[in-house]
């Protein structure tokens, strides 16, 4: 240390200079035996290694399991299709939220151009796209427009509550913009949604379509694919008057029909008429599940009393048949005592017998000695 302070101070330079550059070279010389043994080193960057090895796997599993989740959420399990001409299809997943929106026509993608309905509930995502499709004038402004929103699932329930929020979403849009609609609702099966994408239809507008030709075989998908869902329904209650055809389906499409007359007509009477029929629809559907409860309910109190019955009986037949085992046990064991009651008198019979066979032998003999006694004494006499 003391040589190098003399040749510090040899040397001409800044003093802050020379400051630091000896505490650079006391540090070194300081140091300069410390170095660490060479296993020790590696065992040091082996335990870094590994810890590198292990962050890497680590990050590996959750991009792994991050990937299959994001994979998971943004996969539709069912779809609605929004129909007035425009056609928007939405792609649903298993948490009810919208993760795919697809106009199927033009006029469909000019209503989505500017919406972003992605991550949204059934509800929020169907009062966007009416909303925008008022802004652009696709409703009419007379109320006649039919807005259809056709549920695809494999799950009846699940279809049921699809089409209840879609026209909860459409009552919405039109409350917001002060205007009205009406308001189509129906279920599709998911087969048809392959044919329905091979000719450019939206499988809502596609059912409507085969609706159609079932009551007129000479309608062709060219005549209605552009057409309004308004003026399809019309067309549909016509030809199923015509033919007299009356089911479910068509009178649902016959409701819509009549309101479409009247708002165009603008008679508010009948328009009050449709009105009523559809409320009485309604009740009457609720009715009928109503009733279809309670009818289950005897059902399964007949079950459950039957179920009691059968306990009932069950454990009747159980003591029954312990009866009737304790009472031939009870039987044998009669059986058993009068068995050995009669072997028991047959032995006295029989003791009583020898005894008597044997008193009868012995007055025989006695008999027989007196005999004998008296012939000798006769004898004696002579």
């Amino acid at each position: 240390m003391n040589q190098l302070k003399k040749i510090m101070s040899r040397a001409k330079a800044d003093e802050a200079l020379k400051e630091s550059t000896k505490a650079y070279l006391k540090d070194a010389l300081l140091n300069q035996g410390r170095k660490q043994p060479a296993y020790t080193r590696i065992w040091k960057e082996n335990v870094q290694m590994k810890k590198w090895l292990v962050a890497a796997c680590a990050l590996i599993v959750i991009v792994l399991t991050s990937g299959g989740a994001y994979a998971f959420y943004n996969t539709p399990v069912n779809y609605v299709s929004v129909d007035i001409n425009p056609s928007i299809e939405l792609g649903i997943n298993a948490f009810n939220k919208v993760v795919s929106a697809e106009g199927v026509n033009e006029d469909g993608q000019t209503v989505l151009a500017d919406q972003s309905v992605l991550n949204l509930n059934v509800q929020d995502a169907v009062n966007k796209i009416v909303q925008s499709a008022a802004d652009k004038n696709f409703i009419a402004q007379d109320g006649s427009t039919v807005v259809a929103v056709t549920a695809e699932s494999k799950n009846t329930d699940q279809a049921t509550k699809l089409q209840n929020e879609s026209a909860k979403g459409i009552d919405e849009a039109m409350s917001a913009k002060k205007a009205a609609a009406i308001v189509y609702k129906d279920c599709s099966d998911p087969a048809l949604r392959a044919e329905a994408k091979a000719l450019g239809l939206s499988p809502g507008k596609y059912k409507l379509i085969k609706m159609l030709q079932a009551l007129d075989p000479s309608i062709t998908v060219d005549q209605y694919k552009d057409a309004k869902v308004s003026d399809m329904v019309l067309k549909a209650n016509e030809l199923a008057q015509a033919a007299g055809i009356s089911t479910k389906q068509f009178e649902n499409v016959k409701d819509a029909a009549e309101k479409v007359k009247a708002m165009r007509d603008g008679d508010e009477e009948e328009l009050d008429k449709a009105d009523d029929s559809n409320a009485t629809q309604i009740t009457n559907e609720e009715d009928q599940d109503q009733q279809k409860l309670d009818e289950q309910k005897p059902d399964n109190q007949k079950q459950n009393n039957g179920k009691h019955n059968g306990q009932n009986k069950q454990k009747g037949n159980n003591g029954k048949k312990l009866d009737e085992q304790k009472n031939e046990d009870e039987n044998n064991n009669d059986e058993q005592d009068h068995n050995q009651q009669t072997i028991t008198q047959k032995q006295d019979e029989s003791q009583l017998q020898n005894a008597d066979d044997r008193h009868e032998e012995d007055s025989d003999k006695d008999d027989d000695g007196g005999a004998n006694q008296g012939s000798q004494d006769d004898e004696h006499d002579d």
